[in-house]
């Protein structure tokens, strides 16, 4: 298993905006390749300063967004699933996802459906949180249930801006979460309630400044930017909200938790337990 706080990373070498898969890109508004560079580096020294550690996949040619690692899948108790995406502009990573995850030791499974990592994938208390509805399909979470070993609860979501769950949610502990509920059906926002004793709600606002996506680690929230209200939040929770931010990221539709995978599930995440049946691989 891997040990608490270890995170994988893609340096941004071959980042850009190419194509437009996602409402915030535009090719007429490219990013600044050198503010890129210096923005993730900038993160990454601010995760390792806070005692996590950084694993770094290569970056390969002609695929722009693999920068973006929480979407390489999904991590948890020594298992891989490995991302299956949408677009065809991105389907490029994941034999590269992949081998990384093989060679780093992990088991590794692909649903049969599409599933885009931990993009749509976040833990909760004892259950793991599933997007769906914009980019991932709900016939691959009881896959992803079934791999992994936990209870998995699908979430309906409905703001095509925020496309990924990542966006919409935000685990902080085992009693706490960032979410922005009408980016949820009024269903899946309730489920997400019963799930947490706390929840910070977002604004439309706050949620399309992509405070929601941010990587946690112990009372630390690392993210672009906090606004003013989430800040006081966090504080009355014992929280600190470290800026750190990515804000060409934001160009290709990502921020900072799209560029960091946690490879031990992430915060609050459930302990795995053993799945009857047949092996995957």
């Amino acid at each position: 298993m891997s040990p608490p706080n270890r995170i994988l990373m893609c340096p941004p070498t071959h980042f850009g905006v190419r194509y437009e898969i996602n409402l915030w890109m535009d090719t007429a508004r490219q990013a600044d390749d050198d503010a890129a560079i210096v923005q993730w580096e900038r993160l990454r020294a601010t995760l390792t300063g806070l005692g996590a550690t950084v694993d770094l996949e290569e970056p390969r040619p002609g695929l722009p967004d693999q920068v973006f690692t929480a979407n390489a899948g999904f991590a948890l108790g020594g298992r891989a699933l490995v991302a299956s995406f949408l677009h065809p502009e991105r389907q490029g990573e994941e034999p590269v996802h992949e081998r990384w995850f093989r060679e780093a030791g992990f088991e590794t499974w692909k649903t049969t459906h599409i599933l885009e990592g931990a993009g749509d994938l976040c833990g909760g208390v004892d259950v793991l949180f599933a997007g769906y509805g914009i980019r991932s399909d709900r016939r691959a979470h009881a896959e992803a249930a079934a791999f992994l070993g936990v209870e998995v609860v699908s979430l309906e979501m409905t703001d095509p801006w925020l496309y990924h769950l990542d966006l919409v949610m935000a685990p902080l502990d085992a009693r706490t979460a960032l979410v922005a509920p009408h980016a949820l059906t009024a269903a899946s926002a309730r489920a997400v309630g019963e799930r947490f004793a706390d929840t910070i709600e977002l604004t439309r606002e706050e949620a399309h400044a992509f405070t929601a996506n941010c990587l946690v680690l112990g009372d630390r929230v690392v993210m672009h930017h906090c606004p003013p209200r989430i800040g006081r939040e966090l504080e009355a929770r014992g929280f600190e909200a470290i800026e750190s931010p990515v804000g060409e990221f934001l160009k290709g539709g990502g921020g900072v938790r799209c560029m960091g995978l946690f490879l031990d599930g992430g915060p609050a995440a459930p302990e795995p337990v053993e799945v009857a049946g047949g092996a995957h691989g």
